[in-house]
């Protein structure tokens, strides 16, 4: 280093990683970057910069190490705080080894990355197998599974295996402990997004919010719940709780952005993300959120960057894609939207992506007979992206079409709910 030339290469590349200007760049957790100083320690040898040689005792980085992370947990709280703060302490009965693996599931799993739900699998499955009764552990696979089969990823399980996985994970946690808030959340997701049973899936969320009030994630996701059952204000209320139960995880005001952009408040949708950026500028779904409001504001030429670093902050997630190929078709960079309707159209034919991503990007190219085509084989594949055929801004231009109206009755849309 110029400004540091004794210092240790290693020393060198942790910060430079502390300091790099893209958020993907940087640690992912504030515990990483720490363990890095950490390392870094047995160097002792750090000039100051004004070129006096001083000597460092190995300590002293540790105490570096310490202050980045008090500084940076503020950004980690909000990554995951939202999901770990409902499971502080062990349940009775739960052995420390499986515990200890069931909170590293928590934490890789509120990253809502496609590393984070791989590696959340795998401690979870770790916890399951330490103790074949841990009931919140196959709950936990089930909810990544979930994830993964509507967000969709390059390289991931198959839209059929992911249900699948999901559907067998969640069957499992329910015979353990039905009662359990944590079971009950993932038995729900997997009602609305695999089955369409949006009724049975609010039954399922109101029963874990009673069990466990404080919890912001189950009240979130009771707010979009209601959204789809057709209590817009209900559910902005339970949205809204659950922003000011943990008000600084960008999680949640990322449920707030999305929330208020299904309701089409865009303004409302960019400032609620532009708050979560403030505390997290590397969560993939505030800066997706904002480029979709950005989208349908009609300024998609100031969406696509927030897009772009969406789909690199995910880990390549296929719905950020198809909605980067859904704002370059209304923008008329017809070229750069064709592209990604191929690239996803290779990930459909593959079984890793749903047909309704092709839909998305065939809207924004205007091309509604191929858009519909792909809405049928999204059904005959139980696409969970069919449960907002009415909230989707992008999708509107549909609405009333003959066949656009049959699909929405096979997924059980009632003609009173869709927005006009």
């Amino acid at each position: 280093s110029s400004v540091l030339p004794a210092a240790p290469a290693t020393l060198e590349q942790a910060l430079g990683k502390l300091l790099a200007r893209d958020p993907a760049d940087r640690y992912v957790h504030a515990t990483a970057a720490a363990r890095a100083l950490e390392a870094c320690a047995t160097a002792a040898a750090v000039p100051d910069v004004r070129g006096i040689r001083r000597w460092l005792p190995a300590g002293a980085v540790v105490v570096l190490a310490v202050l980045v992370m008090v500084v940076a947990r503020r950004g980690e709280r909000a990554d995951s705080s939202a999901l770990a703060n409902a499971a502080a302490e062990r349940p009775a009965g739960v052995g420390e080894p499986a515990w200890r693996a069931y909170q590293r599931g928590r934490e890789q799993e509120a990253r809502a990355t496609f590393e984070g739900y791989q590696s959340a699998i795998e401690f979870y499955r770790q916890a399951e197998t330490l103790d074949q009764n841990f009931a919140s552990a196959a709950a936990g696979i089930a909810r990544a599974y979930t994830n993964f089969g509507y967000l969709s990823f390059p390289g991931g399980p198959t839209i059929r295996e992911a249900q699948d996985s999901a559907t067998q994970a969640s069957s499992r946690a329910m015979a353990h402990d039905p009662s359990d808030p944590d079971v009950l959340f993932a038995a729900a997701a997997v009602a609305y997004r695999f089955y369409y049973d949006r009724a049975g899936a609010l039954a399922l969320q109101r029963k874990a919010v009673a069990k466990r009030p404080n919890d912001a994630m189950l009240r979130a996701i009771l707010g979009d719940l209601l959204l789809l059952a057709g209590k817009p204000d209900s559910g902005l209320r339970e949205v809204e709780a659950a922003v000011r139960l943990d008000s600084s995880s960008a999680a949640m005001r990322a449920q707030q952005a999305w929330y208020l952009y299904m309701l089409r408040r865009y303004d409302d949708a960019i400032r609620a993300a532009e708050r979560g950026l403030v505390l997290d500028p590397s969560n993939a779904e505030l800066h997706e959120y904002t480029g979709w409001a950005l989208t349908h504001s009609g300024r998609a030429s100031e969406a696509i960057p927030y897009l772009q670093r969406a789909s690199k902050l995910s880990g390549g997630r296929l719905m950020t894609r198809a909605s980067l190929g859904y704002a370059f078709g209304r923008m008329g960079a017809t070229d750069s939207a064709r592209a990604i309707l191929r690239f996803l159209e290779q990930e459909v034919a593959s079984q890793h992506a749903s047909p309704v991503l092709l839909a998305w990007v065939q809207m924004g190219l205007g091309d509604t007979a191929a858009a519909l085509t792909s809405f049928e084989l999204g059904w005959e594949q139980r696409s969970a992206l069919l449960n907002f055929l009415d909230l989707n801004r992008a999708w509107v231009p549909l609405h009333g079409a003959p066949r656009f109206e049959a699909l929405r009755r096979k997924v059980g849309l009632s003609t009173e709910s869709a927005p006009r």
